[in-house]
């Protein structure tokens, strides 16, 4: 009796150190009609506090955007496709900057809740749908499915 009580409480512990990890993986994103994978090293998708939280690099890329890090600051930096558009963000802020070549600094757009920086991942993570919606995408959320949906807006 007691072996196969200790035996369910190994598989009982284990199991509950493993769930939440698998659960904090079940968001998808579907970008344009097409389901995004995010490659192994990319970081992963959660949801807290009712925002689905994204790696900044991987849904930028998505979008046709490049990222740069400045360690120094903390600072991530996405430029558009076309090169003239950069936003910039700092880990663990409340804002986000939008920059257009030649024209006047535009002002902070505000977020209701503040990006993530992960120490153990170097990775920042901000709500999909803050930075979708800044770069032009129209967010749909399917809560059976849990599916983010990203559609350029025309």
């Amino acid at each position: 009796m007691k072996k196969w009580l200790a035996g369910f409480m190994v598989v009982f512990c284990m199991g509950m150190c493993i769930l939440p990890v698998l659960a904090e993986n079940s968001a998808q994103i579907i970008l344009n009609g097409e389901l995004c994978d995010i490659p192994e090293g990319y970081g992963r998708i959660f949801v807290q506090n009712d925002r689905t939280y994204v790696p900044v690099r991987f849904v930028t890329e998505q979008l046709g955007c490049a990222v740069t890090w400045d360690e120094a600051d903390k600072l991530v930096v996405i430029s558009t496709g076309n090169m003239s558009d950069f936003y910039m963000l700092q880990s663990g802020s409340k804002y986000m900057l939008h920059q257009k070549i030649g024209m006047p600094a535009s002002p902070r757009i505000e977020m209701d809740v503040e990006t993530y920086y992960d120490e153990a991942e170097c990775r920042n993570y901000i709500p999909v749908r803050f930075l979708a919606e800044a770069m032009g995408y129209t967010v749909g959320w399917d809560q059976e499915t849990e599916t983010v949906s990203l559609t350029k807006a025309e």
